[in-house]
């Protein structure tokens, strides 16, 4: 069952020499890690891309029988933070930045799942923040696989709220579900250099994705691990 392997097998994996060529939009100097992964031409009995999936669900759903498996996900999320990544954060040094979904906050389907999971997963005294916002709503790359945004269209449309800017940390953790292409990441690292230029920015992903074979679109190398180094 998935509740097991969140407490016993998961730990945080760099992003390394070997496994960055996936991710095609990060370069070495980027530190990013992640707990899972999932290849995509994985079915629906894999069960990180399950929960995943549950997690991602939209809130359309809330008044359907989907609902609860979205609840289930960030609660067996929550505990999956609790045990293997809230260890090994100085919060005393970090603020904790969900990235933003493609909807903007005026938007009925925004959708604050990655907030809400921080909030459950880490202490009282985490400084979470939502700091990046989007000033529209952008295409989602989820539903757009051969569309995705460019990370300069994802950075032209983001912004800091400037309502929560006042005494960020030295270390910004910027938090989302899934590592694909890295275009993101580079877009939110970016928009944050640029208002605070003296922060390190590092990437914490649920899980990364992948295709096993070769991919006109993705490119393909081997997996190596390695444990956190901030």
């Amino acid at each position: 069952m998935v509740k097991k392997l969140l407490q016993n097998q998961y730990r945080l994996i760099k992003i390394d020499e070997l496994t960055i060529e996936r991710h095609y939009h990060l370069s070495a100097d980027d530190n990013c890690y992640y707990l899972m992964e999932y290849k995509k031409e994985d079915g629906f009995d894999n069960q990180e891309k399950q929960l995943i999936i549950n997690f991602k669900k939209k809130l359309s759903t809330r008044h359907t029988n989907q609902w609860q498996y979205k609840v289930r996900a960030i609660a067996k999320l929550a505990a999956l933070f609790r045990n293997s990544i809230v260890p090994q954060i100085f919060l005393d040094k970090a603020t904790l930045v969900p990235i933003p979904p493609s909807k903007c906050k005026t938007d009925a389907e925004y959708d604050d799942r990655m907030h809400q999971l921080l909030v459950k997963s880490f202490p009282g005294n985490a400084d979470i923040r939502e700091l990046l916002v989007n000033i529209e709503n952008i295409r989602s790359a989820h539903d757009n696989p051969d569309n995705r945004p460019t990370p300069q269209e994802l950075q032209k449309n983001m912004a800091i709220d400037p309502a929560l800017a006042a005494n960020i940390r030295g270390t910004v953790i910027l938090f989302d579900d899934v590592l694909t292409s890295g275009g993101h990441f580079l877009a939110c690292k970016n928009t944050i250099k640029q208002a605070f230029p003296n922060v390190d920015v590092v990437g914490i992903f649920i899980s990364r994705t992948f295709w096993a074979q070769p991919d006109p679109s993705e490119f393909d190398v081997c997996l190596d691990k390695d444990w956190l180094d901030f």
